[in-house]
Protein backbone atom coordinates (compact mmCIF):
# COMPACT_ATOMS: atom_id res chain seq x y z
CA UNK A 1 0.00 0.00 0.00
CA UNK A 2 1.30 3.18 -1.00
CA UNK A 3 0.38 6.58 1.22
CA UNK A 4 1.57 10.18 0.35
CA UNK A 5 3.77 12.36 2.63
CA UNK A 6 3.60 15.94 2.47
CA UNK A 7 7.07 17.87 2.28
CA UNK A 8 6.63 21.87 2.33
CA UNK A 9 8.62 23.07 0.39
CA UNK A 10 9.83 27.28 0.16
CA UNK A 11 7.07 29.35 -0.74
CA UNK A 12 4.11 27.56 1.12
CA UNK A 13 2.44 27.57 -1.72
CA UNK A 14 4.65 24.50 -3.29
CA UNK A 15 3.90 21.42 -1.85
CA UNK A 16 5.42 18.22 -3.29
CA UNK A 17 4.15 14.86 -2.29
CA UNK A 18 6.82 12.26 -1.71
CA UNK A 19 5.34 8.67 -1.82
CA UNK A 20 6.05 6.34 0.80
CA UNK A 21 5.63 2.29 1.40
CA UNK A 22 4.02 2.12 4.82
CA UNK A 23 6.05 -1.21 5.46
CA UNK A 24 9.40 0.71 4.70
CA UNK A 25 7.78 3.16 7.18
CA UNK A 26 6.98 0.64 9.81
CA UNK A 27 10.28 -0.75 9.57
CA UNK A 28 12.50 2.90 9.54
CA UNK A 29 10.19 3.04 12.83
CA UNK A 30 11.21 -0.21 14.60
CA UNK A 31 14.77 0.58 13.28
CA UNK A 32 14.67 4.04 15.13
CA UNK A 33 13.33 2.53 18.24
CA UNK A 34 16.34 -0.30 18.20
CA UNK A 35 18.67 2.58 17.39
CA UNK A 36 17.29 4.83 20.60
CA UNK A 37 16.68 1.96 22.72
CA UNK A 38 20.79 0.93 22.11
CA UNK A 39 22.00 4.59 22.70
CA UNK A 40 20.03 4.72 26.33
CA UNK A 41 21.26 1.34 27.64
CA UNK A 42 24.70 2.58 26.36
CA UNK A 43 24.18 5.52 28.25
CA UNK A 44 22.95 3.86 31.18
CA UNK A 45 25.70 1.25 31.34
CA UNK A 46 28.07 4.32 31.08
CA UNK A 47 26.60 6.11 34.38
CA UNK A 48 26.69 3.26 36.43
CA UNK A 49 30.47 2.39 35.21
CA UNK A 50 31.01 6.12 36.37
CA UNK A 51 29.19 5.47 39.77
CA UNK A 52 31.37 2.44 40.24
CA UNK A 53 34.50 4.39 39.56
CA UNK A 54 33.76 7.35 41.84
CA UNK A 55 32.55 4.30 44.70
CA UNK A 56 36.22 3.06 44.10
CA UNK A 57 37.75 6.11 44.01
CA UNK A 58 36.03 6.79 47.76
Amino acid sequence: MISGVFKSVSPVDNVEILPLCLKNRKNILKNSQKRLRTRLFISVALGRERERERERER
